[in-house]
């Protein structure tokens, strides 16, 4: 697919927007590391709860989540482990391939996840508290394009 050619007026403001999504990532980050401190879940555990939660029945591989988490398996494997000694989640053989072990969030993961939801909560919501709601879905859907742009084309660091 060919790229676009170079602006210099719209990729100056392309840039901002990144630099200001880093910015806002690290600052979310640190808040929620505050924040979520005293539940025991932190914000590594918490993103993996988070993304269970979209689709609570879907069985998850390790494999599937590391790439959907942007980590590799070891890592993934060692959050799991943490998470299911918590009681969030729980792992059961595959009926296909007993090597694949599938990884299922467990309703006290689910209230782990809500829980530290509410704790956050307050943060975000002051934090667009001078955001209408056509501003903040207008902010949404540009940010849902471009999510699903860098989704759908990947590069494998592979």
């Amino acid at each position: 697919m060919p790229r676009p050619k170079f602006n210099k007026s719209r990729d100056s403001g392309i840039n901002r927007v990144l630099t200001l999504i880093g910015i806002i990532n690290q600052l979310f980050q640190a808040q929620a590391k505050v924040i979520l401190a005293p539940t025991g879940l932190p914000l590594g555990r918490f993103s993996i709860l988070h993304h269970l939660c979209h689709n609570p029945a879907r069985r998850w591989t390790i494999g599937e989540l590391a790439r959907v988490m942007d980590l590799n398996q070891p890592a993934t494997t060692k959050l799991i482990q943490k998470l299911e000694a918590q009681g969030f989640v729980k792992s059961d053989g595959d009926a296909s391939d007993k090597r694949i072990k599938r990884i299922v969030i467990t309703p006290t993961g689910i209230s782990a996840r809500n829980h530290a939801i509410s704790l956050l909560g307050p943060d975000i919501v002051a934090a667009f508290d001078k955001l209408d709601t056509a501003t903040i879905d207008q902010v949404s859907r540009s940010l849902e394009h471009i999510k699903n742009w860098l989704d759908e084309n990947r590069r494998s660091t592979a």
